[in-house]
C-alpha cells in the first residue's frame, strides 16, 4: 500500500483520500499531510485534538 505522501494522481485516489483524513489523528513531518491512520504517512507524528473556541 502506497503512503498518502507518494500519492501522485490525486484525482484517481480522491475517495481515499478523504476518507483517510477525515478526523485525522497524525501529520507528516515531511509533507504536512493528514491522516488518522499512522501507516499512511512517511513520517508520522502525532496530532493533538484541535479545540474549536464557541464549540
Amino acid at each position: 500500500m502506497k503512503t498518502l505522501c507518494k500519492v501522485s494522481n490525486v484525482e484517481k485516489s480522491l475517495k481515499r483520500i478523504v476518507k483517510a483524513a477525515a478526523k485525522p489523528r497524525y501529520i507528516c513531518g515531511k509533507c504536512g499531510r493528514l491522516s488518522k491512520e499512522k501507516v499512511l504517512l512517511c513520517k508520522p507524528l502525532k496530532c493533538k485534538p484541535l479545540k474549536i473556541p464557541g464549540k
